[in-house]
């Protein structure tokens, strides 16, 4: 069984989801693994989407930019 001695920390948790995430990295150990595993698939995929969106913004920008010649 492992304790953790919350009244030796420095300062207090930040919330008490926090509390409830450390609990669970002990306890519960693989669990706490394949939610921070999804968490983080998540956001690469929220990465992969941002460069897209920026390459597709750039793209918009060139067509714009060769009209504007065009005009002149």
């Amino acid at each position: 069984m492992v304790v953790v001695h919350l009244d030796r920390a420095r300062t207090p948790a930040p919330s008490w989801a926090a509390l409830g995430w450390l609990e669970t990295s002990i306890r519960v150990y693989s669990k706490y693994i394949d939610v921070v595993a999804k968490a983080l698939k998540d956001e690469e995929n929220e990465q992969e989407v941002v460069k897209r969106e920026k390459m597709a913004i750039d793209e918009v920008r060139s067509l714009l930019a060769e009209m504007l010649k065009d005009d002149a």
